[in-house]
C-alpha cells in the first residue's frame, strides 16, 4: 500500500474536514464556495497533524503482511491472531486452537473461499449481536447487510438497513458490539450530535476505547481483495 494523492470533495457543507484513509489517501471535504487558497492555508496549518497521521499509517503498513495463503501466515478473527495452516484433510475451513486450517484443494480460489468463510461467520455473529442490542434499546431495524466495504466498518441507511463490512470480524467482539450500537443508534439520530454520543455512552460507557481500537486498526479494512 502506498500513500496516494490528495482528493478534494466539495459539497454544501459549512466546514472543512480532513480525512486520511487507511491506504494513506488525504481527502479534504470542503464547502463549494471555499477558495483553493483558503483550503491550502488550512491544510498548511494542519501539516504536522497530517504528517503524523501518514507516518502512523506507514508504520501500520509495515506491520501488515499480505496473506500469501502459505502455512505460517497470520490472520485475525475476533481480535485474536491465528496461524494460517494448509491441510490435506477435509474440505472444511475451520479454527482449532491458535490455528486457522485451510484445505489445500481450495488454494486455487483462496481469496474467494476465505472471504466467503468470513462472511458466513460474520453474518451469524452480527445478526445475533444486532438482535440483542435492538431488544436492549427498543430500536427496530429493517435488515442487516454484509458488505465488502474497505472504507468503513459499518453504515446505516435512512430506511433502517444496517450494513457491516465482513472485515469487521477481525475485531474483538466488544469492538464489534460498538459498531453495531453505533449504526443501530443512527436510526434514532442520523448524525453525530451530542445526543447521539450520549446515547452511545449510555449503552457502552467505554465506547471511546472501542472507537480508538478501530482507528488504530483501520489497516485491517485492506485485508484480502
Amino acid at each position: 500500500m502506498q500513500i496516494t494523492t490528495t482528493k478534494i470533495i466539495r459539497s454544501a457543507r459549512k466546514t472543512v474536514v480532513i480525512e486520511i484513509t487507511p491506504d494513506g489517501c488525504i481527502i479534504i471535504r470542503a464547502p463549494k464556495r471555499l477558495s483553493m487558497k483558503a483550503i491550502e492555508e488550512l491544510v498548511h496549518g494542519k501539516d504536522k497533524w497530517i504528517r503524523d497521521k501518514l507516518q502512523e499509517i506507514q508504520r501500520q503498513q509495515k506491520l501488515f503482511q499480505p496473506l500469501r495463503f502459505e502455512t505460517g501466515d497470520k490472520l485475525w478473527f475476533l481480535g485474536e491472531k491465528y496461524t494460517f495452516t494448509v491441510t490435506d484433510g477435509s474440505g472444511m475451513i475451520y479454527l482449532q486452537g491458535d490455528k486457522h486450517y485451510f484445505p489445500r484443494e481450495q488454494l486455487e480460489r483462496g481469496t474467494e473461499q476465505l472471504s466467503r468463510w468470513y462472511k458466513k461467520e460474520v453474518e451469524r455473529i452480527l445478526l445475533a449481536r444486532t438482535e440483542y442490542f435492538s431488544g436492549l434499546t427498543g430500536i427496530k431495524y429493517n435488515s442487516v447487510k454484509i458488505t465488502s466495504a474497505r472504507k468503513r466498518w459499518g453504515s446505516c441507511s435512512s430506511k433502517g438497513v444496517l450494513s457491516f463490512s465482513w472485515r469487521l470480524l477481525q475485531a474483538p467482539l466488544q469492538v464489534i458490539d460498538y459498531v453495531v450500537v453505533h449504526e443501530l443508534l443512527h436510526i434514532e439520530h442520523m448524525n453525530h450530535s451530542r445526543q447521539f454520543w450520549a446515547r452511545v455512552e449510555e449503552i457502552l460507557p467505554d465506547y471511546r476505547e472501542k472507537r480508538e481500537w478501530l482507528r488504530q486498526n483501520r489497516w485491517l479494512l485492506m485485508f484480502l481483495n
